[in-house]
């Protein structure tokens, strides 16, 4: 599973690259490497992979990089705001989970489960927990893209794991040791390199910009000559 989630970010990449016309600068594609190489290192200890596993592992990473590329886009399109956005994303998305939990989970057996009280109140703070979960991934893919949102589930993966060793007394490897800092080192460069292509950005429509003034200028000066020769 976590193989699959990390797959996420270069898949992401991809969509942007081919689909969105997203151009990635060398510093970019270097920090998200560093980044999923590193996270990788720290989560996954070992691999054992199934065909079944495979093909719906691979199903979730490609669905789950469209589905958030789509709802970029949508939102964009229609100027959805971000409680807009999750109004359409839980209409849609409950039809669907509840069709998967009528054909996945064993109904019988959960409705006749003797459900206490505290497991009552758990799997209710799991549901209220998720919808901010669903609310902070809406507001980061509107506010920016899906590859942003993915970059923060990596840094988050990594703040959890370093949390663990600060106050939990977790054993830490020399794998998960160089896993940490490689992927901080990741953090560090994609934080800097956009806004280095953003201030190129911005001076080339600057240049653009100046280029285009005295471009009407001068069809204004010519214009005017003609109107005076006449």
């Amino acid at each position: 599973f976590q193989t699959f989630k990390l797959l996420t970010v270069p898949c992401i990449a991809t969509i942007d690259y081919f689909y969105v016309g997203k151009r990635f600068t060398m510093p970019q594609i270097l920090a998200l490497l560093l980044m999923v190489a590193g996270t990788g290192l720290v989560t996954v200890d070992e691999i054992s992979m199934r065909g079944r596993g495979l093909i719906f592992g691979t199903l979730a990473t490609v669905l789950t990089s469209v589905h958030q590329q789509t709802q970029k886009r949508v939102a964009d399109t229609y100027q959805l705001t971000n409680m807009q956005t999750m109004q359409v994303y839980c209409s849609v998305c409950a039809p669907w989970l509840l069709g998967f939990a009528l054909c996945m989970d064993p109904v019988p057996e959960l409705l006749n489960y003797d459900w206490s009280l505290e497991q009552v109140v758990h799997l209710l703070a799991s549901c209220f927990v998720f919808y901010f979960v669903a609310f902070s991934m809406v507001g980061i893919v509107n506010a920016a893209s899906p590859l942003v949102f993915q970059v923060v589930g990596l840094l988050k993966v990594i703040l959890v794991f370093v949390a663990g060793l600060l106050f939990v007394d977790s054993h830490c490897t020399v794998m998960q040791t160089a896993g940490v800092l490689a992927s901080s080192l990741g953090f560090t460069l994609y934080t800097f390199a956009p806004k280095e292509e953003a201030k190129t950005q911005t001076h080339s429509e600057t240049a653009d910009g100046v280029g285009d003034t005295e471009m009407i200028k001068m069809e204004q000066h010519l214009v005017d000559k003609v109107s005076d020769d006449t």
